[in-house]
């Protein structure tokens, strides 16, 4: 048994409850809604993406330097204190480190620079956050590979801004 919307008290208006039962669930709707007050800019999220790169990339730099400040004297002193010195581990070892302190340290000095040169340091800072994510497995493979995304994207939304920009110039 089916009783209509006009029967049950609900819609008075028949015609009306035949068109409120008729219309297309997929069609747009009759006004556009409202835009929300302030949304936020792409450059308000460039900013705020190369924030947190920056801090990612500095702490992990400070984190790769003190690191190898502390192995580095435990690991000489044990290769030097052994009766056969071996000159080619020590050699080697601190080749490897010094490697490892300049990484971290240029880590570090990036940091400071992905505000003011970010197009003109990219692949620079791209390329240090993969190294440092790859030597870092396991403990920083994911920030550093995180870093590296939001410096993509922040990079992104530059670009998408220099377009509109462009687009804006040719009109007006």
């Amino acid at each position: 048994m089916t009783i209509s919307l006009a029967q049950s008290g609900l819609v008075i208006d028949n015609d009306r409850a035949l068109q409120e039962t008729m219309t297309n669930p997929y069609a747009p709707p009759a006004t556009p809604p409202e835009p929300p007050a302030e949304l936020p800019t792409s450059s308000d999220d460039r900013d705020r993406y190369l924030a947190r790169a920056a801090k990612i990339y500095k702490w992990m730099g400070w984190i790769g330097l003190i690191y190898f400040g502390i192995i580095y004297p435990i690991g000489l002193w044990s290769e030097l204190s052994e009766s056969p010195v071996s000159l080619g581990d020590v050699i080697g070892m601190t080749v490897t480190t010094a490697g490892f302190a300049f990484l971290f340290s240029q880590m570090i000095r990036l940091s400071r620079r992905m505000h003011t040169g970010l197009e003109s340091a990219y692949s620079k800072i791209r390329w240090v956050g993969l190294l440092a994510g790859a030597f870092g497995f396991p403990l920083l493979t994911f920030p550093a590979f995180y870093a590296v995304w939001l410096v993509g994207r922040a990079r992104g939304l530059a670009n998408d801004e220099e377009i509109v920009e462009r687009q804006t110039e040719g009109e007006g």
